[in-house]
């Protein structure tokens, strides 16, 4: 893994710090340092400043840590830089779920999914929360999606006959 600093002194373009210092903390999210991640960003993008995608990772990597509050406040960054994003509204849309606000999450959850129909991600994350929040016909709506777009998508499959026990089919 090449770190940021080699695409600095080398005389690479802000754009290429920000991608190797994404590259970067993607690896280390991958090895489940989350700190490290957030650190890596963060010394990086000080330095060349901040887009979209970093505030993201960043938030991601927060929110993996319980530091819900400095997530969301990353990702709300993130949306305001790319108002487009689908992985940015559903990680706040999962931010608001963990803190009980349901209708900020439902909202962010339609974005999401709006954004991007065939995401099956935002359509298994969704249908997870509203499983939680027992609206068992919309749950089952999104996982029926998903499996439209991915028939052999186990966790959506797996979600769907957990929602058929509860209802009692």
């Amino acid at each position: 893994r090449e770190s940021g600093e080699m695409y600095l002194t080398r005389g690479r373009s802000a754009i290429a710090v920000q991608q190797a210092a994404n590259l970067e903390a993607l690896a280390l999210v991958g090895e489940g340092d989350y700190a490290a991640a957030e650190r890596a960003l963060t010394r990086f993008m000080d330095e060349v400043g901040w887009e979209a995608e970093s505030f993201l990772l960043r938030a991601q990597a927060r929110r993996t840590q319980h530091r819900n509050e400095e997530s969301l406040a990353d990702v709300n960054r993130a949306i305001d830089l790319d108002p487009a994003s689908a992985p940015a509204h559903l990680c706040r849309a999962k931010l608001y779920a963990d803190r009980g606000s349901v209708a900020e999450a439902e909202r962010d959850f339609a974005r999401a999914v709006e954004l991007a129909p065939r995401w099956v991600g935002a359509r298994l994350a969704r249908g997870n929360f509203l499983q939680v929040w027992e609206r068992f016909e919309a749950a089952k709506a999104d996982y029926d999606a998903a499996l439209d777009v991915d028939p052999a998508f186990a966790r959506a499959r797996s979600n769907r006959g957990l929602l058929h026990f509860q209802l009692g089919r």
